[in-house]
């Protein structure tokens, strides 16, 4: 019994080191763009289709807090689906998180 048990543990760990090394190719391509304003600079993530006729813009405005570009990769599933279907996704780190300079709480 205490060898299946540590079968399926050793099983699911190898699945999950394997998911977390290789990890999701997404089908996008990202690029990352500096934008200079007059008080900061805010660190961009765009994401374009690999392989579709870009049909339009999508701009990700975060709630409150301090958040990065992707919200910890949150976004990218999103952003894949939109790159898909020939969207062009942008969002950026808030000020002071990451690399952009200034203070998110004095936006």
């Amino acid at each position: 019994m205490k060898k299946k048990i540590f079968a399926a543990i050793f099983i699911v760990l190898v699945l999950m080191i394997g998911i977390f090394i290789f990890g999701n190719d997404y089908q996008m391509s990202e690029k990352k763009v500096m934008i200079h304003t007059k008080t900061n600079n805010l660190s961009t993530i765009m994401t374009f289709p690999k392989h579709e006729k870009i049909k339009g813009f999508i701009v990700f405005v975060h709630g409150d807090g301090a958040q990065n570009a992707t919200q910890d990769d949150g976004y990218k599933p999103l952003m894949e689906r939109f790159a898909k279907q020939g969207y062009v996704s942008i969002s950026w780190d808030k000020p002071g998180v990451g690399k952009s300079t200034g203070n998110w709480l004095h936006q």
